[in-house]
């Protein structure tokens, strides 16, 4: 393996025949400010797989279908007003318990029914989406790894953060990778991964007998080597934990919706707070990790609806299971491990520490760095 090759950005970028398409295609893209961005690089993802991109956009007379119902539905509607009194109110009620019992409101429930067998869901997509956004913030910001010794690992993983402040989490770009390489006591538990994505990774293989699954079972790990992180929206750390099997030689080509070699798991944490003068979220750069809120893809939540938690109350929990769901404790110990990791490390950098050191892929960064 060429000594590029053992990051994981350039482990993933190399085996995805469309990464040099899509950092054309994305280098301008503000994932942050411009949802349709997101949009965009879905559909680009998703192109050449048929089952996914079939359901991917309801057909133009379906959306007709539903403007046409929801147009008569609203049609006579009664709207409350501002400030209401009780015969407004009641009247409001009233207006409401007739539109839900009306033939419209059926042909509404139908159409919303309808639908649901025409959306295909294909979670592996929905993360090679989010793998391939942080990678292209990655390349946007001068693809800077920071290659973190093993002596530097030892010494700041177990170090607290709770009291560590927001503007002392500072970073040289937006965005860059910290490699850790694979730590054997960093794993993506295996069932986890699976139970998140709805499938079973030995199926794929076509194992011939019991001895076999069991074998692939026992030998497949997923350990971490490490994570993209960003500051975003000036108020908040996204991170990206980056996983691989360290059996893998990643030589093959897979098709994207079979490739499982590189697992991820994405957080945020949020230190912005509501202004209730103007109404606007603004950064409080004084507030400590402690107070910040830790937000999540909530896989075990039926309507997967983010999760949010403290990381105070966090931190606390990952020493508490049982007062825990499982599920829940396992996506805590993950995050909390990783941000004291993380932040510990970030606040290690200096230019003049020798066990960590700054890898880019561009000419142009290395210049930038020594400036």
């Amino acid at each position: 393996m060429k000594n590029i090759e053992k990051y994981f950005p350039e482990q993933y970028a190399n085996r995805r025949p469309f990464a040099n398409r899509m950092i054309k295609a994305f280098n301008n893209s503000d994932f942050d400010n411009d949802i349709e961005s997101i949009h965009e690089l879905r559909e680009f993802i998703r192109q050449p797989i048929d089952d996914w991109h079939e359901g991917a956009y309801l057909p133009d007379e379906i959306l007709d279908e539903r403007d046409d119902i929801w147009s008569r539905l609203h049609k006579n509607s009664y709207e409350l007003p501002e400030n209401p009194t009780k015969e407004e109110c009641k009247k409001w009620t009233e207006d409401q318990t007739n539109l839900i019992k009306s033939e419209v409101w059926k042909e509404w429930s139908n159409w919303l029914s309808k639908i649901q067998d025409l959306i295909i869901v294909h979670n592996k997509l929905e993360l090679e989406v989010i793998i391939a956004k942080e990678y292209i913030r990655f390349c946007q910001n001068g693809r800077i790894i920071y290659d973190i010794s093993p002596y530097v690992i030892e010494l700041v993983q177990k170090t607290e953060i709770g009291n560590v402040k927001f503007r002392d989490f500072i970073l040289p770009c937006k965005t860059v990778y910290f490699h850790f390489g694979t730590l054997e006591n960093f794993e993506y538990p295996f069932d986890y991964y699976e139970e998140k994505l709805d499938i079973r990774l030995a199926d794929s293989y076509n194992f011939k007998s019991i001895e076999e699954d069991e074998e692939f079972y026992k030998n497949k790990k997923f350990l971490l080597d490490g994570a993209f992180v960003s500051i975003v929206w000036d108020y908040a750390i996204e991170i990206q934990l980056c996983f691989k099997d360290p059996n893998d030689n990643f030589s093959k080509t897979i098709s994207i919706v079979d490739d499982h070699r590189f697992p991820c798991f994405e957080f945020t944490l949020d230190f912005s707070h509501l202004d209730r003068v103007d109404n606007k979220i603004k950064c409080d750069k004084e507030m400590t990790f402690n107070q910040s809120t830790v937000v999540f893809c909530d896989i075990w939540d039926e309507e997967t609806n983010p999760g949010e938690i403290k990381y105070e109350k966090l931190n606390k929990l990952t020493i508490e299971p049982e007062k825990c769901y499982i599920s829940e404790w396992t996506e805590y110990v993950l995050m909390d491990k990783a941000l004291k990791l993380i932040v510990n490390c970030a606040r290690y950098l200096s230019p003049n520490e020798k066990n960590i050191k700054n890898f880019v892929t561009n000419q142009h960064t290395t210049n930038i760095l020594k400036i």
